[in-house]
């Protein structure tokens, strides 16, 4: 990962300590961007989330947009929802990748229209 050098400022190590040395440092500054990048896409989640649940909680009616008053869209994301089958403790990929798909259709249907 050569964020912070060019390839022409490093030069390969000539011992395996010093490349041992080498790959420490560059896991360490993976493990960091990993962890930023995750944290990233958490919050960004989480938001279209947020901006959902601030739809269906809008007070007066004239606020609340077309999909949260439909019954037929209403149903189909709470069936989503419902459909998810997410294992939290194996830390799955795919738990991840299930939930964006039903926040994002969730969030279209709610959020993008009005």
């Amino acid at each position: 990962m050569k964020s912070i050098k060019s390839k022409n400022d490093a030069k390969p190590p000539k011992t395996a300590a010093a490349t041992r040395r080498q790959v420490l440092n560059e896991l360490k500054s993976l493990r960091t961007v990993f962890h930023d990048i995750a944290t990233r896409y958490q919050t960004n989640v989480e938001a279209e989330i947020l901006r959902c649940m601030d739809r269906l909680e809008a007070k007066g009616e004239e606020k609340v947009p077309d999909g949260a008053r439909d019954i037929k869209v209403l149903q189909s994301i709470l069936t989503s929802i419902e459909a998810l089958q997410l294992k939290p403790r194996e830390g799955r990929l795919k738990d991840i990748r299930q939930i964006h798909a039903v926040v994002k259709k969730m969030h279209d249907k709610l959020c993008s229209r009005q």
